[in-house]
């Protein structure tokens, strides 16, 4: 048996989130998001794409066209990432606790 190793984690900009994913999404890593139509994926994605200004990341929308994903970005204020909100690294376990 293999003992698991501590992964490093980076903020989805979402405290609460955060707080669900032990510290934020597995770093270097793919994340699917499913959810009913109207739970907020959309939302929670530009969130975690705007969340750092100098990470990279990808986002699929299969369902949405573009000028939708403008609009909603601009009413959610996440046109442009806010540099007062990096993203911060961390190893794994709940903010907080030690």
């Amino acid at each position: 048996m293999t003992m698991a190793t501590e992964r490093d984690r980076c903020s989805t900009g979402v405290p609460n989130a955060d707080r669900v994913l032990d510290g934020g999404l597995l770093a270097e890593s793919a994340t699917l998001l499913r959810g009913a139509p109207g739970a907020g994926k959309t939302i929670f994605g530009l969130h975690v794409l705007t969340a750092d200004p100098n990470a990279t990341g990808l986002y699929i929308n299969l369902g949405e066209p573009p000028a939708y994903l403008h609009e909603t970005a601009d009413r959610f204020d996440r046109s442009q990432p806010p540099e007062s909100r990096p993203c911060a690294r961390r190893r794994r376990g709940r903010p907080g606790r030690s």
